[in-house]
Parts: C-alpha cells; structure tokens; sequence
C-alpha cells in the first residue's frame, strides 16, 4: 500500500514535525502552517528552495504544492494507481464536495481534483491527468458528480514528467471564471493527496494541509523569459513531452515556441502518429531550406526531427 507523504522524508516519522496514524494514512506532516518560501517555486520536481515546513504556499498568481509518494519511483501520469490532489481553494467546507474518505479529510469542502492516472468510467486506470470542479450542481442523489474541465483553464503544471518520488504541483488562484470560488487576501486554502485503487477507494493519504495566501494579483501571469542566444558551432537540443500528439490539435502555440528556440534536434515524447506525419508537420509549420527528418523508436510516442539527414554509424 503506498502512502502519500507531503513535505519531509519518512525518516522523519514520529517527529516533532510528524503527524502519525495508521500504515494506510500515517503521513508527515510538515507544513500546515503553509510558510512562504524565500526564493520563488520553480515547478521542476526539484524541491530545494522549499521550506521544510512547508507543502502548500502561494504567490499572488498561483498555488503551490509538493509531495513525497513513499515506495518505488512512478511516472504520474502513467501510474498503475491515481493519485489525486483534493483542494478545498477557499478553506470553507460550505462550498464544495465533502469526501469522508478517507475520514481525515472530511472537514473540509473539495473544490477540485485533479487526478494523475485517472480511472475512467469502468474503473480501469488510463494515462494522463484530468481536473474535475465540484461546483454544487448534484444529481438524483444529492452528490456533486463533478464537472470535467480543461487543465489548461487553471494553468495546471505539475514535475517532473519521469518517474521519480518528490513531485511539485502549480494551479492558478483566479478561477472565478470557471465557477469555482476565489480566496482573497488572509484566507486560507486547504488540500489532501490520495491514492486510489482500482476500486476507487483510498489506500495511501496524507495528511491535510493548508496554507495562508496573499492578495490576488488583478491581472494573470505574464512570462519573463529570454531565452539566451545560441552560441557559433554549438548544438542546440530540445526535448518536450508534447502530451498525447497536443501539436496536431494546437499547432501554433508549439510551432511559435520552437521557432523562438531555434533548436538544431528536437527529442519528443507522446508524439504517436507516424513519421510521416510528423515530418509534413515541422515542414509545413517551421520550413527551413532543408527537409526535417523524423524518425521514431521503440518507446510510447518517442521521436526525434532534426532538419539534417540521420547517419548511421556503428559504434567502435
């Protein structure tokens, strides 16, 4: 059974700055109070400038999270089981979706989730990540299903995309839009990792936490990037998990990013149509006075295009 842990290493069971229970829920607990780190959150899947007391913390555009998944390292979003974030955005269980599994989570009104290795309607475990609003519209029952939305439309990234066990996660505050509720300055917002198996029921958590946020920004996040100039005789490489073929459904948006980058190869993950589709589409897209060349390997979605020929050669 694998527990979710949310800040320290488990090393630190037991500690002053633990909460313990039983195996399936014991959790570190490092970071309730939510304190504010002193160098920006960088979502990387690299933790250092995090405080140690801190899991949940928030800038005037985002809310941030990390956590520990206890046992072998797993990719996110290729997981045999899902791990979901439950966020209750504004700290008041009135708004929202109480989940009373498990039972230390019920205090507080779940907003939204997003699942990383999401079940699908049979109960079988897919690859990806989905989000799901719980914005009290209920059925026959008198529950919230939930209503699927976009991850796009809440700014969602999370690190890294490779199996590992420390995981960061990042969300836009501002998601009036949505219908979903909007803390403002002094309130707080609360949160819980869960794993999930294949009968949906919980079988590793953390403990819940929470965190104080600032003012919220009037306008959205703009990017500050430059990106620095290639220097002569060297080789510029790129590598981007593309998720699921995104380029064909959203071509620009890709195409703008690698003509600002001006890479030499391009390394690209869960792109799974054909070489020659691939190709057509850099050709069309980023033409360059000589051909782009694709070509695919053994892996899930995996390719490389640079716009020179391959060589093959025998290594010595």
């Amino acid at each position: 059974m694998r527990t979710a842990t949310v800040g320290l290493s488990a090393l630190l069971a037991c500690s002053s700055l633990v909460a313990c229970g039983s195996s399936s829920s014991r959790a570190d607990r490092p970071g309730v109070s939510g304190r504010a780190p002193e160098r920006a959150i960088t979502v990387d899947g690299v933790v250092d400038e995090w405080p140690l007391d801190s899991v949940m913390t928030a800038d005037e555009h985002y809310l941030y999270m990390r956590f520990l998944l206890e046992g072998d390292p797993v990719a996110l979003q290729a997981n045999d089981e899902t791990v979901t974030i439950r966020l209750d955005l504004d700290g008041n269980a009135d708004t929202g979706r109480v989940f009373d599994d498990p039972a230390e989570g019920a205090a507080m009104g779940i907003d939204l989730a997003i699942h990383m290795s999401p079940q699908d309607a049979d109960g079988a475990v897919t690859r990806g990540s989905s989000a799901v609003a719980y914005l009290g519209d209920t059925d026959e029952d008198g529950e919230d299903p939930g209503t699927q939305i976009d991850l796009s439309a809440i700014d969602y990234h999370t690190a890294p995309s490779f199996a590992s066990s420390w995981f960061e996660a990042r969300l836009a505050r501002d998601l009036a839009g949505l219908g979903l509720p909007v803390a403002r300055d002094g309130d707080r917002a609360a949160g819980m990792v869960v794993v999930r198996g294949p009968s949906g029921a919980a079988e590793g958590w953390s403990a819940p936490f929470s965190a104080e946020l600032p003012a919220l920004a009037e306008g959205p996040a703009l990017a500050d990037v430059r990106i620095p100039p290639k220097p002569s005789r060297a080789i510029r490489v790129v590598c981007w998990n593309v998720l699921f073929a995104s380029p064909s459904e959203q071509p620009r948006p890709f195409a703008r990013v690698l003509r600002e980058l001006d890479p030499d190869i391009i390394l690209l993950q869960e792109w799974t149509e054909d070489p020659i589709h691939i190709r057509g589409w850099f050709n069309a897209l980023m033409p360059r006075p000589t051909s782009w060349n694709v070509r695919t390997g053994e892996g899930w979605g995996v390719a490389s295009a640079p716009p020179h020929p391959f060589s093959d050669f025998a290594a010595t």
